[in-house]
């Protein structure tokens, strides 16, 4: 495990690592009394770890955050909410565009199309579907919802529709998660924040791959970047070799080393952890 040492004075924020080397996203924000958030969680193949992580933190899930409607950031929380086991979930925060259009764009995602469906209804006294503006306390901490799914019939591409956050530690120490937003939602988030974006640690979008543009990060000025990005996607790799690969990676890496970014907490490096 790698640590990143920037006086959160007890809370933390834990980038899981994936299990069989793909993309996935996973975090656990943890509170000095014990209080769970998990934003995501994984693939279906990462929920035998996460499940572990959480008893390790003490088995209750305060608030679970879900992005938006992909296999690699919902898969872990429907295995887990199917067969909770020791596990308790307080709430469930999330927000997907209507099903017509889910089937219309990916008629085959039936882990987002009709399982997640069930399981929020099953569920519906603990579950909130939010909105942009929203904030949430817990154990100190504030969690806003930066952006929502509500423009969701401008594009035809559900990373567009995900949920961003920030979330405000006591000593005032901010975190953007910016899920795999886009070009798209990128620049309205630009728009309708500005340099209020500003931010000591950042969730890299989209796995670092094709996400947010340049401005969003020069907005935030993050001290701190998170990538949630395998190890073949870190080096534009797609199996001929070194930059041989159609993601934008390395340019995004290029891009924060200009704006000046010392610090990069990589998932191909195995579990990060901030305190």
């Amino acid at each position: 495990m790698i640590t990143f040492d920037i006086g959160l004075g007890g809370y933390s924020i834990l980038q899981n690592a994936n299990q069989d080397g793909g993309k996935t996203m996973s975090y656990i924000i943890s509170t000095p009394n014990r209080k769970v958030i998990v934003i995501d969680g994984g693939r279906a193949c990462d929920a035998d770890d996460l499940r572990t992580k959480i008893m390790h933190y003490g088995g209750t899930v305060h608030m679970w955050h879900i992005s938006h409607a992909h296999n690699d950031h919902i898969g872990a929380f429907i295995d887990i909410m199917e067969d909770k086991r020791e596990i308790k979930v307080e709430s469930i925060y999330w927000d997907f565009p209507p099903l017509d259009w889910m089937l219309d764009i990916q008629p085959g995602n039936i882990r987002a199309n009709v399982i997640f469906p069930k399981i929020i209804e099953q569920n519906k006294d603990i579950s909130t579907r939010v909105q942009r503006g929203m904030k949430f306390l817990l154990d100190g901490l504030e969690l806003e919802i930066l952006s929502d799914s509500h423009h969701y019939s401008e594009t035809n591409n559900i990373n567009e529709t995900s949920v961003a956050y920030r979330i405000k530690f006591p000593n005032k120490v901010k975190a953007i998660f910016l899920a795999d937003m886009m070009e798209m939602s990128g620049r309205r988030l630009a728009y309708e924040y500005g340099d209020e974006l500003k931010a000591d640690i950042v969730q890299i979008a989209h796995h670092g791959q094709r996400g947010v543009p340049r401005q969003v990060y020069e907005l935030i000025e993050p001290k701190l970047c998170l990538w949630p990005t395998p190890q073949h996607i870190w080096e534009n790799d797609n199996g001929d070799g070194y930059n041989t690969g159609p993601w934008r990676t390395l340019q995004i890496q290029d891009w924060l080393d200009e704006i000046g970014v010392k610090k990069h907490g990589i998932m191909k490096d195995g579990e990060i952890i901030v305190i």
